[in-house]
């Protein structure tokens, strides 16, 4: 398929999650919500994966340039961050643990119940 087809069905969902997000004020991402809405499609069929296969590889590829601006973003706030980073040093290492824990857990979980 078409490179701009790609691009433009992940946009897509993209704009339809960030307007169901602004329609019904949810307090989630709209951007989650059209990658919700994308992992459905595409489990239930509705969406091929060779649709969109080539994209999402490249940006899976390329993921760390895309956070280069957030990481310049966010040092317009470094007073903010020399402040609290105690604070920030903990929530990063309690959430990573508990995100190791989970994944742990449901890969045991997959592997019992095959």
């Amino acid at each position: 398929m078409n490179i701009l087809t790609q691009i433009l069905i992940i946009f897509g969902f993209t704009f339809l999650g960030d307007s169901i997000q602004a329609f019904l004020n949810i307090p989630v991402p709209g951007s989650i919500i059209g990658l919700i809405l994308l992992f459905a499609c595409l489990q239930f069929k509705i969406i091929k994966l060779k649709q969109v296969e080539a994209v999402g590889t490249w940006l899976k590829n390329n993921m760390a340039f895309l956070f280069v601006p957030i990481t310049v973003g966010i040092m317009v706030h470094f007073e903010l961050l020399q402040l609290h980073w105690v604070n920030l040093v903990i929530v990063m290492v309690i959430s990573t643990v508990i995100t190791y824990l989970a994944t742990a857990y449901a890969a045991n979980w997959s592997q019992d119940h095959e």
